[in-house]
C-alpha cells in the first residue's frame, strides 16, 4: 500500500471516484441525500477549495500500483481531522485502511496534532469496527436528516 499525495489538478479525478465510492457505500442513503452531500463537499470546486484551505488527498495504491481508494486530512492546531477513507470493494477488509490510518496519524502528529477525529454514518459498521480497531472512541452522535453520524476521537 501506498499514498500518492495530489494537489488541486487531481480535483476532477478524485469526484469521480467519490461519486462511484459514495453510491455503493451509502446504498441505505437516499438518491437526493447522496446528492446534497456530494455537492457539499466532493465536487472538483469543493475539493480544490479544501487542498488550499489546508487539505491534503491521496490516492490509496495497491502494491501492484492500482488505485484503491482515496483518503482526505487535515490539521488545524493541535487536532486532525481525518475526513475522507473510502476503498473500492475488492480492497476493503484487506489491512489497506488501517495502513492508510497509521500513515495518516504519523503525518497528523508530525504536523502537531495531538488528537485525531472524524465522522462515520452510524450504519457503516465496517468502517466503525476499523475506527475501534485503531484506537478511536466515540465522543458525540448527531443526528442528521437522514442517518446520524458518529464523532470518533483518538489521542495521538
Amino acid at each position: 500500500m501506498e499514498l500518492q499525495w495530489v494537489g488541486p489538478e487531481a480535483a476532477e479525478e478524485i469526484a469521480r471516484i467519490a461519486r462511484e465510492l459514495f453510491f455503493e457505500v451509502y446504498k441505505y442513503v437516499s438518491d437526493e441525500g447522496l446528492e446534497m452531500f456530494i455537492e457539499s463537499c466532493q465536487t472538483p470546486e469543493k475539493i480544490r477549495d479544501q487542498l488550499t484551505a489546508g487539505s491534503r488527498y491521496a490516492y490509496i495504491l495497491d502494491d501492484d500500483g492500482s488505485r484503491a481508494g482515496y483518503l482526505a486530512f487535515e490539521v488545524d492546531g493541535n487536532r486532525g481531522h481525518f475526513s475522507k477513507l473510502y476503498l473500492f470493494p475488492d480492497y476493503r477488509g484487506k489491512g489497506i485502511g488501517g495502513k492508510c490510518m497509521q500513515e495518516v496519524e504519523g503525518l497528523a502528529h508530525g504536523m502537531g496534532a495531538d488528537t485525531m477525529f472524524l465522522e462515520v454514518n452510524c450504519l457503516n459498521t465496517g468502517a466503525i469496527s476499523l475506527y475501534h480497531q485503531r484506537g478511536y472512541r466515540e465522543v458525540d452522535r448527531v443526528r442528521g436528516r437522514e442517518y446520524t453520524q458518529i464523532i470518533m476521537e483518538k489521542d495521538l
